[in-house]
C-alpha cells in the first residue's frame, strides 16, 4: 500500500514547479463535450462563491478566478476523472 501511494504522490506532484499552485476537483463523471466541461468549472466557481470569467473557452481552458488566471485541464487519476486548476504565476489583475 505504502509504495501505491508513494507513486500517486509521485504523479500528482511529478509537474510542480516553484510557486505554482494547483487545485484538484472530483468529478462525478466525465464531462461528453466541451460545454458540460464548461458547466462544471462554473458549478465549482458557484459552490464555493468564487468569481469567474473565461479568458480562453478551450479545452484546456484559460480562466480568471477571483483576479487570478488558472489554466483549468480535465484530467484522470486512476480511478476518477478530475478538474486539475493550475494558477499560473504572474497572472494578476492589478488593482486602479
Amino acid at each position: 500500500m505504502f509504495f501505491y501511494l508513494r507513486r500517486v504522490a509521485r504523479e500528482l506532484n511529478g509537474g510542480k514547479v516553484y510557486g505554482e499552485r494547483v487545485l484538484i476537483e472530483t468529478l462525478n463523471r466525465k464531462p461528453e463535450n466541451a460545454d458540460e466541461f464548461y458547466n462544471e468549472i462554473e458549478e465549482y466557481c458557484r459552490k464555493n462563491h468564487k468569481e469567474l470569467e473565461f479568458v480562453e473557452k478551450a479545452v484546456p481552458a484559460l480562466v480568471r478566478i477571483d483576479g487570478r488566471i488558472h489554466r483549468v485541464e480535465l484530467r484522470f487519476f486512476y480511478v476518477t476523472y478530475v478538474l486539475k486548476f493550475t494558477q499560473l504565476p504572474g497572472k494578476v489583475d492589478e488593482e486602479p
